[in-house]
């Protein structure tokens, strides 16, 4: 298995690349600032390493230069922006085996690679990457036929717009009810006649009656509720009391 070392400088062009090529079935490891270079280079021994020339965190041509080969190896592939020109001595032909642009093009660096690692087979690589990629692609088609938000239809009729919001693409979901619109008509005049000082007019409850029937209703419930467990109480002391008696 080859093993190839990224120092790149961009985050999402390395993870790219790792996965890629992880999923080829080359043994990869990365690194996003140059920290623990030497300790890696040492550790991984990669036969290729793959380096941004000129970046924010990483210079590759200095690293490079540190590096020693022994009998060719490790091969090194630079990364160069677009447009990026190199002065005269920045770049070793002895150090250097390949230049690429970023954004790296995939096909070419594999093919780059099997330049130099003679166990493998461009055409056999090249068609195991056809085949992943169109697997990825018939995943993520059905990933977003089965979760697409547009495939879930609204009916106007069960949401309402926010109250005072202009926004008009905002919604909330209105409450339905399974008792029909007159069943509930019917339920609530019931109830007011039971009630003993209905409210008068059109307008509803008044603010004040509501108040004084919560504080009355709440007072009745307590004084019922206070009475109720004061009776469990009883009830279980006389129960407990009688199942202490019977085992002595």
């Amino acid at each position: 298995m080859v093993r190839i070392l990224l120092v790149i400088d961009d985050y999402n062009e390395m993870i790219y690349l790792q996965t890629l090529l992880k999923k080829l079935g080359f043994d990869v490891d990365s690194l996003s600032n140059t920290r623990k270079f030497a300790d890696t280079l040492l550790g991984f021994n990669p036969k290729i390493v793959i380096i941004t020339a000129h970046g924010k965190k990483i210079n590759g041509l200095e690293l490079t230069s540190s590096i020693v080969r022994r009998n060719g190896l490790p091969r090194i592939f630079l990364i160069k922006n677009q447009g990026q020109v190199f002065g005269n001595g920045e770049l070793s032909d002895e150090k250097i085996d390949r230049i690429l642009e970023s954004p790296v093009n995939f096909l070419n660096l594999v093919k780059c690679i099997c330049e130099f690692e003679t166990s493998l087979n461009y055409e056999n690589i090249s068609l195991k990457l056809s085949n992943i990629m169109t697997s990825d692609k018939l995943e993520k088609e059905v990933d977003e036929k089965e979760y697409n938000i547009n495939d879930f239809s609204r009916d106007e009729n069960e949401i309402i717009h926010i109250s005072g919001n202009s926004d008009k693409d905002k919604f909330i979901a209105k409450p339905t009810s399974s008792v029909p619109v007159d069943q509930r008509k019917e339920n609530y005049q019931n109830f007011l006649k039971k009630m003993e000082n209905p409210p008068q007019g059109n307008g509803g409850f008044i603010k004040d009656k509501i108040k004084d029937y919560n504080k009355k209703n709440r007072i009745s419930h307590k004084e019922e509720s206070i009475v109720e467990l004061d009776s469990h109480k009883k009830d279980f002391v006389r129960a407990l009391f009688s199942h202490l008696k019977k085992g002595s």
